[in-house]
């Protein structure tokens, strides 16, 4: 069985009855245990960071872009409790992108849809 550099290093990691080794590495297999390591890294956290920028809180502004509505009517529509509303250092945000997204019209047979 043959063991690329990162597999060995995460086997050795799991059991900690393991050996110490000293090992002559090839410039190519370094880079390809960074590559691999940067892989792994990235497959554990990009779905964390997704499911963080989703909970991310929105300006008005923002609001009314994602909804095609001027930010009075998200203004009203905080008020109306339709939209959380809340203050972050005193600045006023609304919602989240998941919060928003469930307000979002969904559009039958070509039609326009509007909030007012």
């Amino acid at each position: 069985m043959k063991l690329n550099l990162f597999d060995l290093l995460q086997a050795s990691m799991s059991d900690p009855d393991s050996p110490n080794i000293l090992l002559t590495v090839h410039l190519s297999d370094l880079h390809q245990l960074v590559v691999d390591t940067i892989e792994a890294t990235r497959e554990r956290i990009l779905p964390l960071y997704m499911d963080a920028e989703k909970e991310r809180p929105l300006t008005r502004k923002e609001v009314a872009e994602q909804l095609g509505v001027c930010e009075t009517t998200v203004f009203n529509m905080a008020r109306a409790g339709k939209l959380r509303s809340f203050k972050v250092n005193g600045r006023p945000v609304t919602a989240s992108v998941m919060s928003t997204q469930s307000l979002m019209p969904k559009p039958r047979n070509n039609e326009q849809t509007s909030f007012t």
